[in-house]
């Protein structure tokens, strides 16, 4: 059944009194017949939405189409007590992982999500999901938006690095105030008031205006299927993950350099946020500012009582047990012993 597109045609017309683009509405028109057969994966247990969700929103940083759809396709099979929870993620993956690349298709699918809303049904939610997820694993995509709320997590916790650049400054500057001149349109103000519904991310777009210099990045974004989904699934935001990194802490190099330099806020979460960078947070062809990263760099290793070095030190030596593969040795000894 064709989806009712009506709402979402007008919806900048009724929100920001502004015409719809044309990109916006030849989105509505692709969307109004969009049909695609999608294969899901054999993984039927609920209690595994954390890994999906995990597996989903990095499959989509990786521009990885037919393993995303999947994914999107199997949590919406675990029944409509998950959708709500999942329908709220596809927001946040397009604030972070697409966002200040293309922030048009990130409001079109915040938009969409306040459109059709879970209550529209499985048939409805599906055809929507599958098609912005497939709109997102094709556009340019960058982590921009996501480095920016890690930095104002760090000015929340007054965790602000002392040592910034003038073009650092203006940043934090920015992402400290909650509104800017340029917040005088009701596109801005639409913005700051639906910001918690991709993580307080959406006001970007309204209230940093700082300048950014972007390259293009190519990560390794190969991996491996362990238990039905791939090995990025199980990160420091899943049980699994977190039992991984505590373990990873007892790896040769990273247990002598947590030995020489212990770091606050527990040696697991160190190396969960270290995993991240090493691992989850690659964004094919993704748009990246070097100063921007060397910023949350700055920020991480603030949040644990390093100095810079140490902090660039610890994603390294993840990255080798990445590399060699001893980290999925790990995944795959406690996903054994959690009888998966």
């Amino acid at each position: 059944m064709p989806i009712n597109i009506d709402q979402i045609r007008s919806y900048p017309q009724d929100n920001w009194h502004e015409a719809a683009s044309p990109r916006w509405l030849t989105w509505c028109t692709q969307l109004h017949g969009y049909d695609s057969v999608v294969g899901m994966l054999e993984v039927t247990d609920c209690s595994r939405k954390w890994q999906l969700v995990s597996a989903y929103q990095k499959s989509v940083r990786r521009g990885l189409t037919d393993l995303a759809m999947s994914l999107a396709a199997t949590l919406i099979s675990l029944g409509s007590q998950e959708w709500a929870y999942g329908w709220r993620r596809i927001c946040v993956t397009g604030a972070e992982d697409v966002g200040w690349a293309d922030p048009e298709l990130m409001n079109f699918i915040v938009a969409c999500s306040m459109v059709y809303r879970p209550s529209a049904g499985a048939d409805v939610l599906k055809t929507v999901w599958l098609f912005l997820t497939e709109q997102m694993c094709q556009t340019t995509r960058s982590r921009i938006y996501c480095q920016l709320s890690a930095v104002e997590d760090c000015i929340r916790k007054e965790e602000v690095p002392c040592d910034l650049t003038d073009w650092e400054r203006a940043v934090v500057q920015q992402v400290t105030v909650k509104w800017h001149p340029l917040g005088d349109s009701l596109k801005a103000a639409w913005a700051v008031r639906n910001d918690w519904r991709a993580e307080r991310l959406l006001k970007f777009q309204a209230t940093v205006t700082v300048p950014f210099q972007v390259e293009v990045m190519t990560p390794d974004v190969k991996y491996e299927l362990l238990c039905g989904l791939p090995d990025f699934s199980y990160d420091t935001h899943t049980r699994v993950g977190k039992v991984v990194c505590n373990r990873l802490c007892g790896h040769g190099p990273i247990k002598q350099f947590l030995t020489t330099y212990g770091p606050e806020a527990g040696k697991g979460n160190a190396i969960g946020w270290a995993l991240f960078f090493a691992e989850g947070g690659r964004i094919a062809n993704g748009l990246e500012d070097p100063r921007l990263s060397l910023l949350e760099a700055k920020c991480c290793a603030r949040k644990f009582g390093w100095t810079l070095a140490m902090w660039q030190t610890a994603v390294q030596l993840v990255s080798e047990a990445v590399a060699s593969g001893k980290v999925n040795e790990i995944r795959k000894s406690v996903l054994l012993s959690k009888g998966y």
